[in-house]
Order: structure tokens, then sequence, then C-alpha cells
């Protein structure tokens, strides 16, 4: 089986522990004159966020996946599966696209980022006649809080520093963790409730404190 379909495979699983597995269905295009699931999962969509090193050289990609509810139970359904996924670390939620028509059953839904990390074949050394230079630069690991004018924490909103494609939850009180870059300025960018806002924060100063006020 392959990694992206060995981790969408990963995905209903986590999705069928949240509302009854028989009501979870995994569709293609094929499925479209049959009738809807409770719950419909389909891969929409597979983008290339980069290359990384760990065991050995990886490429980075994030898996689309819309997940739509219909039925009489569709808002309790779509409720248990968003606090499911958002209740862990590896996936995160938005808004469902609807430029991808065979993807939107008539229902409600969401949009699900699963990382995806394909294992690269390393090339032979190159063996090395002349004493080789690395610089390394350690990077930081940031904490802070996102609060509202009157200084209440933002829960759920999500926070990406702009060393990283992934951006990481707050807890309800609006505090976050996240690694960075080793710079003193950091660039932060915040998702809330639909509006993206960008920050520069002090890295010495930590925890970061995030003001979001309210204003379009």
């Amino acid at each position: 089986m392959s990694v992206v379909r060995t981790e969408l495979a990963a995905l209903v699983e986590i999705l069928r522990s949240a509302v009854p597995p028989d009501d979870v269905r995994l569709v293609d295009d094929d499925e479209n004159d049959r009738e809807p699931a409770p719950v419909a999962v389909r891969a929409i969509a597979l983008s290339r966020v980069g290359r990384s090193r760990r065991a050995g050289p990886v490429l980075d990609l994030e898996l689309a996946v819309s997940v739509v509810c219909t039925g009489d139970q569709r808002l309790e359904n779509l409720e248990r599966l968003i606090t499911t996924i958002e209740g862990g670390s590896r996936y995160s939620t938005s808004t469902l696209d609807r430029r991808w028509p065979p993807a939107t059953p008539a229902g409600i839904g969401f949009q699900v980022q699963v990382p995806v990390a394909i294992p690269l074949d390393e090339p032979m050394a190159v063996t090395v006649r002349e004493p080789l230079q690395v610089k390394m630069q350690v990077g930081r690991h940031l904490t802070g809080v996102v609060i509202d004018t009157h200084g209440n924490g933002l829960g759920g909103a999500r926070v990406r520093s702009a060393a990283s494609s992934v951006a990481v939850a707050c807890d309800p009180q609006g505090r976050f963790e996240c690694f960075s870059t080793s710079d003193t300025e950091q660039l932060l960018t915040v998702e809330f409730q639909d509006s993206i806002r960008q920050f520069t924060a002090n890295a010495r100063m930590l925890p970061i404190t995030l003001r979001w006020d309210g204003k379009d």
C-alpha cells in the first residue's frame, strides 16, 4: 500500500472512532450515483510542502481530504468528528473547499489537512577531497498566547511561524508552542474564524503575547 493511501486509511479509522464505524465511507468518483453515506470521506488534492531530513531525505506532502455529513445526525456527527480531529496533533481542519464539486455532495462538512512524508532514496556520498565546513543554525522553541482586546485567550486560533508550513492549534486559554528559526525578530501568522493576520514578535521576551484586535 502506498504511503498516501496508508495515511488516508489511518484518518478514516480515526473518524470511525468518533461515530458509528459503518456510517463512515471512503468514496471516489465512481460512487456519485450511490446513496450518500452519513459520513463521506474523499481525497481531493495532494500538495507538495517541501523536503526535510529525518532518518533520511523525506518528501513532505499535504493531502487535502473532504469530510461531508448528511442525514438526520449530520450536525451531531460533524461536531464529534471535528473535536476528534482537533484533539490530536497530526491533523488540522479548515473550511471545505467548494471548488472541488465531486468532493462536495449535499450536506455539511469540513476539510482535513493530512501530512504525508515519503522517504527518498539517498544518493551515494561523493568523496570529499577538501575540508568541509558546515554552518549549523539552532532553532528556537517559541511559547506564547493569543488574546483578544479584553485579555482573554483565543482558544482555537492557529499559529504558524514563517519557518514552517504547519500551523499549531492554541489550547482553550490561547496558549501555543512552536519551533522557528534562531532570529530574534519572529514573523508569525495567526488564523482565527476564517481571518488571517501577521504579527512580529521579539523571541527574547517569552512567552510572546499576540493581541487579536477584532478589526478586519
